[in-house]
């Protein structure tokens, strides 16, 4: 972006052409030179990749096809739209994502065609994850549209889609701070403040795959939430999604860690999120708001082999926070076949003790149909 003179910072670098590599290299720290350079190269990935790129109209939907174009590469995000990639090169890059054994399972799902199976996933991952109204100040000056991969890719290839309808938001109006509040609001983050963020409606499973676990219980039952263990006798006070170790697990919304270690106890390492329960998505929320009166809800990973994230660490959804693992009481369960498994919990506080109090059911939080 140096050399090119449609961006803040090629025109910066050609007022200045003795700046070193380096000072070039720098100038990533300078917000605004750093945004407008990620739109320069998005805008010039649109013209490489030879798309009709004028079809989009919405900032969703350019959002999510600059980042196509950014994770396949011209050449590969325009085979991807027109569907002309081989079975051989979507095999190979759905194995390129995820671990042997998710990806047979993927492809099982989808009849052994690698084409339609790393499609789906590459979809959902990017509908998922590219969100423009994580980064919206105000989102009453945008038409509050969400287009999908889907939707994104038929306006590419000149097909009509429905009118797409706005997202209800209860964004607040953004007042403009003047420079002492924003000196103030700077000096709050340097000597520790709330470490607050924003989850923009964003939603992700913990796992690329949510599916019960069966193995060591008498029924798929036995993995859900409440008094389902011992014919109704023994609490269980969460979920457990079936996981062989060593698979990634992921923030279910954009929040702040504040508890990430290894426990010595029946959890073995845990991870606890915590996210305010107005950033949830609509299904979510509601959900939160039946049974938490607080401003926050705790989302609790247990039995992980590593932890990848600290305490106050502020992180997206969908950002991977560490591997599934058979630590604690689990120790035994070192495949699925053995009872390997994530256990995960929805709660009203970080850290509890024994029992359901303080506790809701993580199953209608997650975006799968669990059949039990």
């Amino acid at each position: 972006m140096c050399s090119n003179s449609n961006s803040l910072i090629g025109q910066f670098v050609a007022k200045h052409s003795s700046l070193s590599r380096q000072a070039k290299l720098d100038l990533r720290y300078d917000g605004e030179m750093s945004i407008d350079a990620a739109a320069a190269y998005a805008v010039c990935n649109f013209k490489t990749s030879k798309l009709p790129y004028q079809n989009l109209i919405e900032p969703s939907a350019m959002a999510k096809f600059a980042y196509l174009l950014h994770h396949e590469g011209a050449g590969g995000a325009r085979q991807f739209v027109n569907n002309s990639f081989s079975q051989d090169r979507a095999k190979h890059l759905l194995y390129n994502q995820m671990d042997s054994k998710q990806a047979d399972e993927t492809l099982k799902r989808y009849n052994n065609n690698a084409k339609a199976a790393y499609g789906a996933w590459l979809r959902n991952y990017i509908d998922g994850h590219i969100n423009i109204y994580q980064y919206v100040v105000d989102k009453r000056k945008t038409s509050g549209v969400n287009l999908s991969m889907d939707e994104t890719i038929k306006l590419l290839k000149g097909q009509a889609i429905p009118n797409p309808t706005p997202k209800a938001s209860n964004s607040a109006p953004v007042n403009n701070p003047s420079k002492e509040e924003k000196i103030r609001n700077i000096e709050t983050t340097v000597q520790g403040g709330t470490n607050e963020v924003g989850g923009a409606d964003g939603w992700h499973n913990p796992l690329n795959i949510c599916k019960l676990r069966t193995a060591g219980l008498a029924n798929a039952k036995g993995a859900t939430f409440g008094k389902v263990r011992d014919n109704g006798k023994k609490n269980h006070q969460g979920v457990d999604l079936q996981v062989n170790p060593g698979n990634p697990i992921y923030a279910v919304c954009s929040g702040t860690i504040v508890f990430a270690k290894n426990t010595g106890g029946d959890y073995g390492k845990v991870i606890v999120l915590k996210v305010a329960i107005s950033d949830l998505p609509d299904k979510q929320k509601k959900q939160a708001q039946k049974n938490i009166t607080g401003k926050y809800i705790y989302f609790f990973y247990a039995h992980l082999s590593d932890i990848k994230v600290n305490v106050d660490d502020i992180v997206d959804v969908g950002e991977k926070l560490g591997l599934s693992g058979a630590t604690g009481n689990a120790n035994t369960m070192t495949t699925i076949a053995k009872g390997a498994h994530l256990h995960f919990e929805a709660r009203s506080s970080a850290l509890l003790g024994k029992g359901l109090v303080g506790r809701i059911d993580p199953i209608p939080f997650i975006d799968a149909q669990l059949i039990y």
